[in-house]
C-alpha cells in the first residue's frame, strides 16, 4: 500500500498520516487551543486571601485577568470569601508577587526587601 500524507489547512480538525499500514491521528492546533480553553476555563470553588501585611484590613476585592492569543477572562473578585473562579484566574492570582520590607534581625535600623505571595488560594473541591 502506498505511504499517504496529509498536510494541515485552515478548518481541518484532524490529519490522518498514513505509513506502512499504520494510521496516526494529530490533533490540530485549533483542537489543541480548544481543550486548553476548556481546563483554564474550569469553574473551582475557591477562597482568596490578601497577604500584604501593611493593608490587608483595607482591600476587599481584587482584580484578576488572564489574557492570551486563544481567549481573554477578567474578574473583579471579593476577598475572603467562598467564590466560583476560573482555573486560569486561580493560577494568576497564585503566581502575583509583591515586595515586602522586614526590619533587619540586627537591630540595625535598615530594612530588607523580600518578595511574597500577593495572594492565598485556597481550594475547597
Amino acid at each position: 500500500m502506498a505511504n499517504r500524507e496529509s498536510t494541515q489547512v485552515e478548518n481541518v480538525e484532524n490529519v490522518e498520516i498514513e505509513k506502512e499500514g499504520a494510521v496516526e491521528t494529530k490533533k490540530s492546533m485549533a483542537q489543541i487551543a480548544k481543550e486548553v480553553e476548556k481546563a483554564a476555563r474550569k469553574l473551582r470553588r475557591v477562597i482568596v486571601h490578601y497577604n500584604d501585611p501593611k493593608d490587608s484590613h483595607l482591600v476587599t476585592s481584587a482584580y484578576a485577568n488572564c489574557d492570551n492569543s486563544y481567549f481573554s477572562i477578567g474578574k473583579i473578585i471579593p476577598l475572603d470569601t467562598s467564590i466560583e473562579l476560573e482555573q486560569a484566574l486561580c493560577d494568576n492570582l497564585e503566581e502575583a508577587k509583591i515586595q515586602v520590607h522586614i526590619p533587619d534581625p540586627k537591630g540595625s535600623g535598615n530594612m530588607s526587601v523580600k518578595l511574597i505571595k500577593k495572594y492565598s488560594v485556597v481550594y475547597e473541591d
